[in-house]
């Protein structure tokens, strides 16, 4: 979930309930003022009739021709002490003016003559009008709530958006940015302390990540080869020593033994240096490389090979996978992962390569899964050292699918080993 997206759903229940809370308020005080203004006008309208009943003056008829109705009944002293004086209250009654029932306002009150006889007046106002207003008031209550939630919500959203424009683009660069490729300097904002210090502090970090990748290169490089020549010697003059003659068998076996350790020192030496080279980007030239041609080739020359381990392989999948990249990293790739798939797969099974369009994978058959954490990291040798294995292959594939824009990934599924190979 993006920041700004968090931020404003943070913002949401707040905000519902303040507009909420104002939209209740604001209904109840509306409908709170025109019950005040029906109830003045009852007020007013008992008054003039108490008024004329105690003078004597005639009484208006019971229907005024503004829907007032009101009846005047006598009644005990005990009922006139044991009700309020006055009452408001709504209800639905039957106006016989209109015929129908209506909503009507009504006030009771309590009053007394110059004799001391009790007398209830109970005066009815239809407020069919009110009860429109109320709905009308409630309906665009309602409206104006969403309409504030919802204008309120874009505006945070948008505000929001606004002032994280420079966090987007400082992650923006975080996703364009590769360790040992050229980048542009980060994205600085300087309106914004945090950001600022931020962009200072990434800045600081890649350079220094940048000067570390460069010097560790540079030494692996020069470390890889200084040490061949020597190598390369000691390796000639035990070769001389052995075809001498001149030394007892016990010699010449602990001689045949050191020369096989130095080969895979210089086997490993070269390796380093390989991966230095790709790494330091000194296989420039792209071609379209045809992985399919490539596999056939592989699968044909390990057969051979690995024949004792009577493996078998099968090539499936629709168009052969043409990759833009060098045609000598692409070899190397495509025979180091057949290679492994002959020399460490169960012996008697069948090696599974499927072509795609993007890619292709290759599978063998296995009793459990790699343990998956640094298996493409240099050294890597999950089952404990092997003879003859410098650990390098797959972080060598590693390196020339991150130099070729390709992802390299594993997968254990129903007993078989997956590398994928695929266009990034």
């Amino acid at each position: 979930m993006k920041l700004s997206t968090r931020i404003v759903l943070g913002l949401i229940p707040s905000a519902f309930l303040i507009l909420m809370l104002w939209a209740v308020f604001a209904y109840r005080t509306m409908v709170k003022k025109v019950n005040f203004e029906t109830d003045f006008i009852l007020r007013k309208y008992s008054e003039n009739i108490i008024m004329r009943k105690l003078t004597g003056e005639q009484l208006p008829d019971s229907f005024n021709g503004v829907y007032n109705t009101y009846f005047i009944r006598k009644v005990s002293s005990v009922y006139a002490d044991a009700v309020p004086m006055i009452t408001y209250s709504d209800s639905k009654s039957y106006v016989s003016d209109f015929d129908e029932f209506s909503f009507v306002r009504t006030r009771k009150q309590i009053f007394h003559d110059s004799e001391g006889h009790a007398y209830e007046l109970t005066v009815s106002l239809p407020v069919t009008e009110r009860n429109l207003l109320s709905d009308h008031l409630k309906t665009w209550t309602a409206v104006l709530f969403l309409l504030l939630l919802v204008s309120l919500s874009v505006s945070c959203l948008l505000i929001v958006i606004g002032n994280l424009k420079p966090l987007k683009e400082i992650m923006k660069w975080l996703d364009n940015y590769k360790l040992g490729m050229s980048a542009p300097e980060v994205p600085s904002d300087d309106r914004v302390m945090e950001f600022k210090k931020l962009s200072e502090v990434l800045q600081s970090a890649s350079e220094r990540l940048e000067k570390q990748y460069q010097d560790r290169k540079i030494f692996i490089g020069n470390a890889s080869h200084e040490l061949q020549t020597p190598l390369a010697v000691c390796i000639n003059r035990l070769e001389l020593m052995i075809d001498d003659g001149s030394m007892t068998e016990v010699q010449t076996g602990e001689l045949v033994k050191i020369r096989r350790t130095l080969n895979h020192l210089s086997r490993l030496n070269r390796t380093l240096l390989l991966m230095s080279k790709i790494e330091n980007g000194q296989f420039p030239d792209i071609v379209n490389v045809n992985l399919g041609g490539l596999l056939s080739e592989a699968v044909v020359l390990f057969d051979e090979i690995y024949s004792s381990r009577k493996m078998t392989s099968r090539i499936v999948g629709g168009r052969m996978p043409v990759i833009d990249m060098n045609e000598q990293l692409a070899d190397m790739m495509v025979n180091n992962l057949v290679k492994n798939a002959y020399a460490y797969g169960t012996p008697g099974t069948e090696i599974l390569i499927t072509m795609t369009e993007n890619g292709f994978t290759i599978s063998d058959e296995g009793s459990a899964a790699l343990p998956s954490a640094g298996m493409f990291d240099p050294f890597y040798q999950p089952e404990g050292r092997r003879e003859g294995s410098t650990g390098l292959g797959l972080a060598l594939i590693a390196a020339v699918c991150a130099s070729s824009s390709l992802v390299i990934s594993y997968t254990f599924e129903e007993g078989r080993h997956f590398f994928n190979i695929c266009k990034h």
